[in-house]
């Protein structure tokens, strides 16, 4: 009997684990998601509730009904119930930090919300901490660049000065051709033969560890409304807006 508890036991986590897995491929989720590209926040709303209906366990649902509320509806109190719901089902997911940060712009707008905005110096000190600390992180990540970089250029130099010196003495001096100065400037590359991309493009931006599409809104722009606009210019890029990954390199919206 103990074995056939262990078996039943052992049957039943494939089922639970595919049971998350197979939510993204749920009918009405990719319709859902089919919508919001459609600009139609509003029947996604109502396909993702269906998802979550369906499944004991729907995060990725709960995480798109979370955005949505925020973002599209302004409805700080329903955004905040599905993130909540999002970290109680992945906690230690990559998208972790991220929701827990939409979950401090959905509290922050509820209370500019409030009649009278009686947080409004509250939350002016509470934006001010937060870039003071983003400022911090950005500081120590430098400094460790920094680091990095002299190390390798210590090292680069030290392997140059083991390298034995050329003998000048055996090879007598090679006198320098007689090139007029029309056949060098003939020589030279044109504007045209450069390549296309030499110059790099100014509103790009390469996706360091810990990036979403919210912290890079909020450090490029200032504010968290621009997730979806940067979404949008890098489509051909990401499948949805929590597909970054280190090293990508996306474009910025103006």
């Amino acid at each position: 009997m103990l074995f056939a508890f262990l078996a039943l036991l052992g049957a039943g986590c494939p089922h639970e684990r595919k049971t998350l897995v197979e939510e993204t491929l749920d009918p009405s989720y990719v319709t859902a998601k089919q919508r919001m590209r459609e600009g139609n926040p509003d029947k996604a709303i109502a396909l993702f509730e269906k998802v979550i209906h369906k499944r004991p366990s729907a995060p990725e649902s709960h995480l798109e009904l979370g955005a949505i509320f925020l973002h599209h509806k302004k409805n700080p109190i329903r955004a905040i119930y599905h993130l909540q719901q999002y970290l109680e089902q992945k906690p230690d997911s990559r998208e972790a930090p991220m929701v827990e940060d939409m979950i401090l712009s959905a509290k922050r707008l509820y209370a500019s919300q409030l009649p009278g905005n009686p947080f409004r110096n509250a939350l002016d000190q509470a934006d001010l901490l937060d870039t003071i600390d983003r400022l911090e992180k950005d500081n120590r990540r430098l400094a460790t660049e920094n680091n990095t970089l002299k190390g390798q250029l210590a090292i680069l130099s030290a392997t140059q000065n083991q390298q034995p010196a050329q003998s000048t003495q055996t090879t007598a001096p090679t006198a320098a051709p007689n090139i007029q100065p029309e056949r060098v400037a003939s020589q030279q590359p044109s504007a045209r033969s450069q390549p296309p991309h030499a110059n790099p493009t100014a509103r790009s931006y390469t996706v360091e560890k810990g990036d979403t599409l919210y912290r890079i809104s909020m450090r490029f722009y200032g504010r968290p409304d621009r997730v979806q606009a940067i979404f949008e210019k890098n489509r051909t890029l990401l499948k949805d807006i929590n597909d970054l990954k280190p090293g990508q390199v996306i474009q910025l919206p103006e």
